[in-house]
């Protein structure tokens, strides 16, 4: 019974983890827009939580914004995926140490 705490445990820190670790690689993806009015360059994947505005209407602005909104939904979005990645290896994982062991003591 213990070992099904630890591994839930398990698995949701590695989901946990890798959600972080995919978010924080989401920022290499970028999207430079140049309208009329404004340039600015938008980071994140597969939603955009991060927004650097270059140039406005008014002039040159150095503004940064960081849109709590779609970093939730990015994070939420690599766990959900994360979580079922890793609930399938453990249990791969699982189900061929089961088959070892019965092998084993069937005498194969």
């Amino acid at each position: 019974m213990l070992l099904k705490y630890v591994l839930f445990l398990l698995i949701l820190s590695l989901s946990l983890s890798s959600s972080v670790a995919l978010t924080i690689v989401g920022l290499l993806h970028m999207e430079h827009v140049s309208m009329i009015d404004s340039v600015y360059t938008k980071y994140g994947f597969p939603y955009w939580w991060l927004m650097h505005v270059g140039v406005t209407i008014a002039g040159r602005a150095d503004v940064w914004r960081l849109e709590t909104s779609n970093l939730v939904k990015d994070m939420v979005l690599f766990f959900l995926l994360n979580l079922g990645f890793w609930s399938v290896i453990v249990i791969l994982l699982s189900k061929q140490r089961m088959v070892l062991r019965t092998n084993r003591h069937s005498g194969h």
